[in-house]
């Protein structure tokens, strides 16, 4: 009986030995690394500040005041606002101090800060948890690693599979691109418009296009020249909601301001308009998106092809309702 009983009182001093030792080694383990690429590295950190309450309340009143259309943000100059100090003083506490907050964001470009789903938009406020955050280069590309508040992780490379992931709002964060402005419709760019009386107009536009997988809706443009003359002519940037994934029926746009495409009216037969339109797509180094080109010679509706080469109009990509006035 002795011996079972100092057997027992043995078989409890190892065990309290071990968890002693089991406790020492995790108190002396590291943390979970952080991302290495630069873009996952601010994703991780973003989705795991909007856990924050406080900080989900600052983003959603200056998101909710934002002037520009989809509601953005750009990135580090709302860090720098009064409205973004909650959400800064959360990232420097992520990512270990001001200064790694700092060079993090000078190995990336200007980014656009936004929710691109317009149903997230509307409904992000009650998400608490329930969201993940993303930060893409490049909006074209084809996938992505999303983060969970949790640290947990995604990798999406389709929009079904963003909608799977069944969460209330999925932040973006991606190159910034031109604004435009959600009250005036005017575009923030360094190019002056012309006071002249411009006649060859736009007025309305249906698109099959959309922003890439990781983008918004669309900025559509027009660089037009005569076939008497090579000077092209810049239109307004023109914010044009994207094509709902895998729908053939195309997102429409009433212009309710007439846009000018050239300063002549295309109504002479010797004369015509040769018209390429564009996809806006942020800094110069990642180039705009060529949506086709087509041939103004009178009021109509003109089409282009799916692709620059591509010259079969069956399927098109952008038309526009072309109102030429004299």
């Amino acid at each position: 009986m002795r011996f079972e009983t100092l057997y027992s009182l043995n078989s409890y001093l190892i065990l309290a030995i071990g968890l002693l030792l089991i406790t020492a080694c995790n108190q002396g383990a590291e943390p979970e690394p952080l991302p290495e690429e630069p873009n996952e590295r601010l994703a991780y950190a973003l989705a795991a500040a909007l856990d924050n309450p406080e900080v989900r309340q600052s983003v959603h009143t200056a998101m909710d005041a934002s002037p520009y259309h989809e509601h953005k943000l750009v990135f580090g100059e709302y860090l720098q606002q009064p409205e973004g100090q909650e959400l800064r003083k959360m990232l420097v506490h992520k990512l270990g101090g001001k200064d790694e907050l700092d060079a993090l964001l000078s190995q990336l470009p200007a980014l656009d800060f936004y929710l691109p789903y317009e149903t997230h938009r509307e409904t992000w406020e009650h998400a608490e948890d329930n969201l993940m955050a993303i930060c893409v280069l490049n909006v074209h590309e084809k996938q992505a690693t999303a983060y969970h508040p949790d640290g947990s992780s995604r990798t999406l490379n389709s929009k079904e599979q963003i909608h799977q992931a069944e969460v209330s709002a999925m932040f973006t964060l991606h190159p910034a691109e031109p604004k435009i402005q959600r009250s005036a419709n005017r575009v923030k760019t360094n190019t002056e418009m012309s006071t002249n009386r411009w006649l060859t107009r736009v007025k309305k536009i249906w698109n099959w296009t959309d922003d890439g997988l990781f983008g918004g809706d669309c900025e559509i443009y027009f660089m037009t020249s005569s076939t008497k003359s090579e000077k092209e002519y810049q239109s307004k940037i023109m914010h044009v909601p994207s094509n709902p994934f895998g729908s053939d029926t195309p997102k429409v746009k009433e212009l309710s301001t007439e846009v000018w495409i050239h300063p002549d009216a295309a109504v002479k037969s010797e004369e015509w308009l040769n018209v390429h339109v564009l996809e806006s797509d942020g800094p110069e180094q990642f180039g705009d998106d060529s949506e086709g080109f087509f041939t103004v010679k009178e009021e109509g509706v003109y089409a282009t092809g799916k692709r620059d080469s591509d010259s079969n109009l069956s399927n098109p990509t952008v038309k526009a309702k072309i109102v030429v006035r004299n």
